[in-house]
């Protein structure tokens, strides 16, 4: 994999977050600045400030002398970025409601319709990766990139633990729940949209068992 030079410490940090996010580096995997380069095609000098940018947000735990591990998911950290989305995004539909445009409207439908497909055809990672655009579209409709940037790096304690509970037991209610949202967005239902948020993003909770069951070594005990 061969970065681009401009923006390269950017690019390698988004890049191994993703990686985080879809299990490519699986929690508990050791990782040195060495193989990452060579992965990367880049020098060790951006690896290692993403390394330490990752460690400071409890995604990476460095060991001197001895490399870098994937952090085991912490239930603590999950739990404080559900809070933490659940709050902004709720924020942000109310936002929503006097501000979106037919064509935003037109542009989550047909994110919602590129879901249905992925999820049907169990194109799983896909999906996950279509439904964070979904998202981050709300935020930036609503005009609040700054909001979604700073709150992104601990939506990864959040990602990881959707990405498992999806390809444990994919759920296509998660998909209807995106329905609803929009339904709700358009009808400017506040009370509706504060319950339907709460109850998506707790969805996770639903198949904690199975997703224990598949993945007990990757949770922090």
């Amino acid at each position: 994999m061969q970065m681009i030079k401009k923006g390269v410490r950017e690019q390698v940090y988004e890049q191994m977050k993703e990686e985080i996010i879809s299990l490519k580096l699986e929690p508990g995997t050791m990782v040195s600045e060495n193989e990452l380069a060579v992965h990367f095609g880049v020098s060790r000098m951006p690896v290692h400030d993403s390394l330490l940018a990752l460690s400071q947000n409890h995604l990476i735990d460095i060991y001197p002398q001895r490399g870098s591990l994937i952090s085991l998911i912490d239930l603590k950290w999950v739990d404080e970025a559900r809070f933490i989305r659940q709050t902004l995004e709720t924020a942000v539909t109310l936002e929503l409601f006097g501000e979106i445009t037919q064509e935003q409207i037109g542009q989550l439908k047909q994110s919602i319709e590129i879901q249905k497909d992925y999820m049907g055809n169990g194109r799983l990672s896909e999906f996950v990766q279509e439904d964070t655009r979904f998202h981050k579209m709300l935020y930036l409709f609503a005009k609040r990139e700054e909001s979604y940037r700073i709150v992104s790096d601990i939506m990864v304690h959040f990602d990881r633990i959707r990405t498992m509970t999806v390809n444990a037991q994919p759920h296509q209610s998660l998909v209807q729940e995106h329905e609803e949202w929009v339904n709700v967005i358009q009808e400017k239902d506040s009370k509706t949209a504060a319950a339907l948020i709460a109850s998506h993003l707790d969805k996770y909770r639903e198949n904690m068992g199975a997703t224990l069951h598949q993945y007990s070594s990757f949770f922090k005990t």
